[in-house]
């Protein structure tokens, strides 16, 4: 609770005037939360069925939807407007497609955050090898809308090499995406390394949705 609230106030300071409609925005809008909170889901159900041990159950995925629903209180989404199934996250994409737009400034930023320079040799070649596998997980309307052009084979040629080296590395230990880890994302490594070295006894051993969290630890609510 105490990270997600941190967040909130994070995205708080992020507000002004969009220049291409030339409306207020703000990052703490339960629109645009709702949007980065569905793609964000999405993209970690896509790329654990192309690269990971591939489709859920249907009682798992249904699970899997369920717990998108809870995890959207952790910030100001409504969680009567969270898809809640594959078929209702294609219909909000459907929804919102409309109403995109991107800015030059927003295509070079995804297109650095795919193609990462001015880190090291370490981080910009380990970003240009991952990129193919990024973008073969993207819709083709995104791709168009993001510029970024990979030939189908690239798409199909990476799956089965990106599959068996995260085979490789997702070892029972976890040493392997630990040290996966530590190539690419220093930083995500850390905060890897002290989630697994948490110990501490949580506050309750029953599980709370974070509304009631709030009520009975005296959280605040997260604000717009």
């Amino acid at each position: 609770m105490g990270a997600s609230e941190h967040l909130t106030d994070v995205h708080a300071k992020a507000t002004g005037i969009e220049p291409v409609a030339g409306r207020r925005y703000a990052a703490n809008n339960p629109a645009s939360q709702l949007w980065i909170h569905v793609t964000g889901w999405h993209s970690v159900l896509k790329c654990y069925e192309m690269y990971g041990p591939g489709p859920l159950s249907a009682s798992e995925e249904a699970r899997y939807w369920r717990d998108c629903v809870v995890a959207a209180e952790l910030q100001t989404c409504d969680p009567a407007a969270v898809p809640t199934s594959r078929d209702e996250v294609r219909q909000y994409f459907a929804h919102v497609r409309p109403s995109l737009c991107l800015t030059e400034r927003g295509r070079r930023a995804m297109h650095y955050l795919l193609r990462t320079d001015g880190h090291g040799p370490r981080v910009r070649i380990g970003s240009s090898l991952l990129a193919p596998a990024t973008i073969a997980t993207l819709p083709a309307w995104m791709r168009e809308m993001g510029g970024f052009e990979q030939w189908g084979v690239i798409d199909r040629g990476y799956r089965l090499p990106v599959r068996a080296t995260m085979g490789a590395f997702a070892l029972r230990n976890g040493q392997g995406t630990a040290a996966f880890t530590r190539l690419l994302a220093p930083h995500t490594a850390d905060i890897l390394r002290r989630h697994r070295a948490q110990g501490a006894e949580p506050a309750g051993l029953d599980t709370v949705t974070p509304a009631a969290a709030r009520q009975r630890y005296g959280r605040r609510t997260a604000a717009v």
